[in-house]
This record gives C-alpha cells, structure tokens and sequence, in this order.
C-alpha cells in the first residue's frame, strides 16, 4: 500500500507594497511649459473666431434693422425714419442715438423703428463686439419706458451710425423707393471706441443686404476717429470724409 502524499498548503505570496510614484519638479515644469505654448497657439485662433461669429450676429442685426426700414419706408412713400441730427446743420456724431433723451418724443434716427414698433427687439441695435460706453444692458429699461411712460430721462445710445433721411452733401430727402441701394446704417463711428470691430465695418444697404467694408491696412478711419475730443483728439471727426470712405461698394 503507496503510502499518502500530504500537500503543501497552497503558499500565497505576500502582498507587496506599492510606492506611488509622483512627478518630479523637472517634470510639472515641462507639462506647465507646454501648456502654455499650446495656450498661446490658440488663443489668437480662438479670438479670431469669437469674432468672426460677433461679426456674423452684427450683419444678422443690421439685416433685422433694414427690413425693419424698407416696411416703414413702404408705409411712408419712401422716406427714411427722421433724424434730427441728419439735417444739414446736425451733428453727425450724434446719429447712433435712438432718444436724444430731451423729451419723451425726442426719439431720433433708428429709434423711430422702435417707437412706431416697426423693429419691437432693440436688443438688434447693438454689436455683441462693442466694448465702449454704449452696450444694450446700460439702456434696455430707457427703450420701455420712453415708449410707455411720459418721461424723460438721458440720451439712448446704439452701436449703429445712422444715414439719416437726408443726403449729407445735397440736402435733398433720400427715398428708398427710389434708390433701394442707399446706405442705411453702418457700425458705430462715434467715438473710436465705438468702433466696434477696429478692422472695418459692417455696411447696411436699402435692399436689406450687408456687406464688410475692410479698414484693418490702412487704418483711415481708425485714424479719423481718433480726432474725437471724446478720445483726446482736437476736433470733431470729419464724418463726411469718413462717410465716403465707407460708402463705396466692393
């Protein structure tokens, strides 16, 4: 008879220990180095397409606004919104007003849209690239209450630059009936930091169409602008050579 084979337990190893390993200076450093070279790669990219899509919502806005025009224009034999400061004698710098803020009937330019209720959403009248004095937050209330309440309170402001109903150089009334490719509204010129997007602007024509009219290599009316006592300059900007620069079409 074979005599039995005891078994050996069956030995389980001991558990060893692990050591966390950590990252060692040299090696935060790197990763915080190439972090930031990667950051700064981007970053001009992404600026650049925050506002190529800033500049999209501004061309959508002045689209809205020109509809807006061409129903009051059909309602009123032609003729643009009046504008106080459009006459010949008006200050042009003053054109990206909706109220003048004196009276509670003192609406002006673009605001008529709103007050006869042609355009109901004034949020379209400002820029989402503005970074000056005159952003939609500080005047949203003013738009209610000066068509609600007899009031009166300061000027409203937008970021767009009026035309006007009257031709700057002739004097005589515009009619869009009669010339569906006058310009309506531009991008705000009334200071330089109302310019909204510094490279150019965006151009809004009687037949509701928008097109960029570019100023990034020359600057011309970056420099205009400059001249505003508003930005430290001596005199107000010469709104007409401005006007010229920007009305001519592509």
């Amino acid at each position: 008879m074979e005599p039995s084979v005891r078994q050996a337990p069956d030995v389980v190893p001991p558990v060893s220990r692990c050591r966390t390993v950590g990252f060692s200076l040299i090696e935060l450093l790197l990763v915080l180095a190439v972090t930031l070279l990667i950051t700064s790669l981007l970053l001009p990219a992404l600026s650049n397409l925050r506002e190529s899509a800033h500049r999209l919502i501004c061309s959508s806005n002045l689209r809205q606004v020109g509809l807006a025009m061409v129903m009051f224009a059909d309602d009123h034999n032609g003729s643009l919104a009046p504008s106080e400061y459009g006459k010949p004698d008006g200050d042009k710098q003053e054109m990206m007003a909706a109220h003048r803020g004196m009276h509670p009937d003192n609406w002006e330019g673009l605001g008529w849209l709103y007050k006869w209720r042609y355009c109901d959403a004034p949020e379209v009248f400002y820029c989402p690239s503005h970074t000056g004095k005159h952003p939609y937050e500080l005047y949203k209330d003013l738009y209610w209450l000066y068509r609600c309440c007899e009031t009166a309170r300061p000027s409203i402001y937008t970021n767009y630059h009026y035309a006007g109903d009257i031709d700057w150089e002739t004097g005589v009334r515009r009619n869009l009936a009669k010339d569906p490719s006058l310009v309506i509204a531009i991008d705000g010129l009334r200071t330089l930091s109302d310019y909204n997007h510094r490279t150019g602007v965006n151009v809004l024509s009687g037949d509701t169409s928008v097109y960029w009219r570019e100023d990034a290599s020359t600057r011309q009316v970056a420099k205009l602008l400059a001249a505003s006592k508003a930005d430290g300059g001596q005199m107000p900007p010469d709104y007409k050579k401005i006007w010229k620069l920007l009305m001519k079409h592509k």
